[in-house]
């Protein structure tokens, strides 16, 4: 479910600082 929420917000977002922020979050 986690992965969900991450690409839900790496869509709108830039998919490098934005996804490695999520990730670091998660």
């Amino acid at each position: 479910m986690s992965c969900i929420s991450n690409r839900r917000f790496a869509t709108p977002l830039p998919a490098s600082p934005s996804r490695r922020h999520y990730n670091t979050s998660d």
